[in-house]
């Protein structure tokens, strides 16, 4: 078992983005956008997304800047489609933590999850 349980942690720790791209405002008023290792990721970075991207921790979609945005969870799902994500928009009603909707609760279309990859688009997320 304990081989196995490598293995497998081994396989998810494959699956996570090891960089990322951030707009950083951390404790001045200058914002820089900067590569850096996912795992220095804070809550509240502005994570920049393109196509082709893995995305490197769980984070809310906030903005698109192409007409779609699609993410191939298949790794999550096994489902071989993209799914397409729109905006969190700030509807606290409709939020998943307010509803218990899970992370992947029927309103969890504005929720990136680590390890996918972006299929189509161009956005931010936090």
């Amino acid at each position: 078992q304990s081989l196995n349980a490598s293995k497998g942690i081994s396989a998810l720790k494959e699956m996570q983005a090891s960089k990322a791209v951030v707009r950083v405002c951390r404790g001045g008023n200058n914002v820089d956008e900067v590569e850096l290792d996912a795992s220095s990721l804070v809550p509240g970075d502005v994570v920049r997304l393109s196509v082709g991207q893995k995305i490197p921790a769980d984070i809310r979609l906030v903005s698109v800047s192409t007409s779609s945005f699609t993410v191939d969870e298949a790794c999550l799902t096994g489902e071989s489609d993209s799914v397409t994500k729109i905006p969190y928009k700030g509807d606290t009603k409709n939020d998943d933590v307010q509803t218990g909707g899970g992370a992947m609760g029927a309103n969890s279309n504005g929720m990136l999850y680590g390890g996918t990859v972006i299929t189509a688009g161009k956005g931010l997320g936090v």
